[in-house]
């Protein structure tokens, strides 16, 4: 009898060891997805103005991420017929050429 309950104290502390493992377990697994996540949601920070970018990135006003500086004004493009429209140099449409870019006017008094 004396056996017996060293194999069932045994087999009981057995389990106890896995329960415990397996807690342990899901909870690094838990930690992990959120440690990843929160990773993850960095790169796609949202923006309303420059000054949320963190360094040299400018905040695109359009998908209003943070992304690196290419233009911010029509005279950023040095490319002959190109203009700036959403931080990137594109090619002007005569629609576009005709427009006033507005971002280089300052109000004189």
């Amino acid at each position: 009898m004396n056996g017996i309950q060293e194999v069932g104290s045994s087999s009981l502390l057995g389990s106890t060891n896995e329960a415990y493992i397996m807690k342990l377990f899901l909870k690094l697994v838990v930690l992990t997805g959120i440690f990843i996540f929160s990773c993850s949601s960095n790169n796609s920070e949202t923006c309303k103005v420059d000054y949320d970018c963190e360094g040299t990135l400018i905040c695109n006003q359009v998908t209003h991420k943070c992304e690196p500086f290419v233009c911010k004004t029509n005279t950023d493009c040095v490319e002959t017929g190109l203009i700036c429209i959403s931080n990137k140099c594109v090619p002007a449409t005569i629609s576009d050429k005709d427009a006033v870019d507005t971002t280089d006017l300052t109000l004189q008094q």
